[in-house]
C-alpha cells in the first residue's frame, strides 16, 4: 500500500505528463485519508479535477454546437450520432463533478480547520455544481443550481472573515457572480456580488494586499471589472486611486 507522500508524488508526475485522470486518481486517494490537506495537496486536488473536467467541458460545447447545426440542416443520421457522443461526454462530466463534490463534502471540509481552506473547498464545490448546470436539464438542473447556491453561500459567509483583498475570497465572489449570471440569469445579483467585492478590495489593495498574492488579487479584480462592464455597461465602477494598476 502506497503512502500519502507517494500518491502526492504520483500526482505531480501525472501533472507534468498531462495525465490528468491519473492525477485525479492519486489525489482522490490522498483526500480519502480523511486528514487535513496541506496547501500544496489542496492545490493539486484542485488542478487535477479542473484539468480533467476542462477538456470535457470544451468538448461538450463543440459537440453541442455541431448538434445544433445538424438539427438545422436536417441530418437525422448524423444528429443521432452527435447526440450519442455528446451524451457520452456528459456522463463522464457528471461522474467527475459528482465525485469531487462528494470528496469535498465527505473528506475535505469535515477535516478542515483553516478558514482559508474551508472557503476554498466551498468555492470548489460550488464550481462543480455550476459545471453541472451547464448541461443538466429539468429537475437535475434545479438540483445542481441549489447545490451551487448552497456551497457558494456557505463559502461567502466564512469568506467575510478574510481580508477583502484575499484572492480566495475574491475568487469566490467572482465565481458566485458568474453563477448568478450564467446559471440563474440573475443580472441584478450577479452585479451586486461582483461590485461589492470589487469596491471593497480595490479601495484598499495597496494598503492591505499581501505582497505574495498582490498579482492574483489584481488579476481577479480585473476580471470582476470586465464582467461588471459587460453585465451593466452603464454602471459606474469605482476605480479609486489604484485603477491604473488594473487596466
Amino acid at each position: 500500500m502506497m503512502a500519502k507522500d507517494d500518491h502526492v508524488y504520483v500526482a505531480k508526475l501525472a501533472e507534468q505528463a498531462e495525465r490528468y485522470q491519473d492525477m485525479v486518481h492519486a489525489m482522490k486517494l490522498v483526500a480519502q485519508e480523511n486528514k487535513e490537506l496541506t496547501a500544496e495537496e489542496r492545490n493539486l486536488l484542485y488542478v487535477s479535477y479542473k484539468n480533467a473536467t476542462y477538456t470535457r467541458r470544451q468538448s461538450w460545447r463543440v459537440l453541442k454546437s455541431i448538434e445544433e447545426q445538424a438539427a438545422k440542416e436536417s441530418l437525422p443520421k448524423y444528429f443521432i450520432m452527435i447526440r450519442n457522443y455528446r451524451e457520452k461526454i456528459e456522463k463522464e462530466l457528471s461522474g467527475l463533478c459528482n465525485e469531487v463534490i462528494q470528496i469535498l463534502k465527505e473528506n475535505c471540509i469535515p477535516h478542515c480547520t483553516f478558514k482559508e481552506s474551508i472557503v476554498f473547498y466551498h468555492k470548489m464545490e460550488g464550481d462543480y455544481w455550476r459545471y453541472l448546470t451547464e448541461f443538466k436539464l429539468g429537475k437535475e438542473k434545479e438540483h445542481a443550481i441549489e447545490g451551487a447556491l448552497e456551497a457558494y453561500s456557505k463559502g461567502s459567509k466564512i469568506a467575510s472573515e478574510l481580508p477583502p483583498t484575499h484572492p480566495i475570497r475574491l475568487g469566490l465572489a467572482l465565481n458566485f457572480s458568474v453563477f448568478y449570471f450564467d446559471s440563474k440569469g440573475d443580472v441584478e445579483n450577479a452585479t451586486k456580488i461582483a461590485l461589492e467585492a470589487y469596491n471593497s478590495s480595490n479601495k484598499v489593495i495597496k494598503k492591505e494586499a499581501n505582497e505574495d498574492t498582490y498579482k492574483d488579487t489584481a488579476i481577479i479584480l480585473h476580471l470582476l471589472k470586465e464582467n461588471l462592464n459587460m453585465w451593466s455597461p452603464g454602471l459606474c465602477v469605482d476605480d479609486g486611486e489604484d485603477s491604473e494598476d488594473l487596466e
